[in-house]
């Protein structure tokens, strides 16, 4: 059955922005927007559910059971960050593309600013970790022509992670509008501005917006390239990387999991390139 539409009215909502997405992209936006521009009308879509509804089962140990169709890893308030999960916070020369999109002292700012906010409504900073490997470990894969990446990363646990997200809502409560099981689902050019469409179950309803800004992040790829193109921006298409997952006992990983929380390692044979993603172990390890 087809979503309903809304029926036509004279009153329009109208926002200075409305940002689409609650992941931390779209959490970091909103909160630059308020501090830097206090009073403006900032709508905030999110299409899953609040930051405390949406832990995931799997966490627990226990089965994936769908969440009735919206995927509490890859939405909800928090986003990616999902509640009951811990995270890992990389810092510069991990995503090193940032420097090739903003520059090295740009990149740098970004990343410290990121940092702090996602640290700050801890009691105490988390230990940075993965910069001092032993000559032990990176000597034990260089002899396998593997070559480790050393960057700074802080693992945040669950109740710290779970605390970073409630300042979010807390700090963005009463500065922006935040609306959950509501998505975007069309865009089109309206003066200087955007005339939005956004879903809330099969309930459609019309926004205007002076700025779109699009946060959708994993759960979105498809959706916003469609969007996107539909404005009349045109894309590039991704790199195609090959995923395959192993799983492997606890004691192997150990060792290496205590040198470096985060490890990544790359290989390089002149035709491909192959590196492991989240390859962790030791105290703070989990499931891959």
């Amino acid at each position: 059955m087809k979503p309903s539409t809304a029926h036509p009215s004279a009153h329009i909502e109208h926002w200075d922005v409305v940002i689409a997405g609650a992941g931390p992209g779209g959490l970091a936006c909103a909160r630059a927007l308020t501090e830097q521009h206090p009073g403006r009308r900032v709508l905030l879509l999110e299409a899953g559910r609040t930051y405390d509804r949406h832990p995931c089962p799997v966490d627990k140990g226990f089965a994936c059971t769908g969440c009735a169709g919206i995927c509490n890893v890859v939405s909800g308030f928090g986003g990616s960050m999902h509640y009951g999960d811990g995270a890992k916070l990389s810092l510069l020369p991990s995503g090193r593309r940032l420097i090739d999109h903003f520059g090295a002292t740009t990149a740098q700012n970004l990343c410290s600013t990121a940092y702090a906010w996602l640290t700050e409504p801890l009691a105490t900073a988390p230990e940075l970790l993965g910069q001092n490997l032993t000559d032990r470990a990176i000597d034990a894969f260089d002899a396998n022509a593997l070559a480790i990446r050393e960057y700074p990363v802080a693992v945040l646990g669950e109740s710290d992670l779970g605390r970073v997200i409630k300042d979010f809502h807390n700090r963005l409560a009463t500065a922006v509008t935040v609306r959950h099981t509501t998505e975007l689902a069309a865009a089109e050019p309206n003066g200087t501005g955007l005339l939005l469409t956004v879903r809330s179950g099969r309930t459609l309803q019309r926004l205007s917006a002076d700025h779109l800004v699009l946060a959708t992040g994993r759960r979105g790829v498809t959706s916003t390239t469609a969007l996107l193109h539909s404005l009349g921006v045109t894309t590039d298409l991704p790199d195609i990387s090959l995923g395959v997952r192993f799983e492997m006992a606890a004691p192997l990983l150990a060792p290496i999991g205590e040198e470096h929380p985060d490890l990544k390692i790359t290989q390089t044979d002149g035709a491909r390139k192959v590196k492991t993603f989240c390859f962790c172990g030791g105290p703070n390890g989990g499931r891959l």
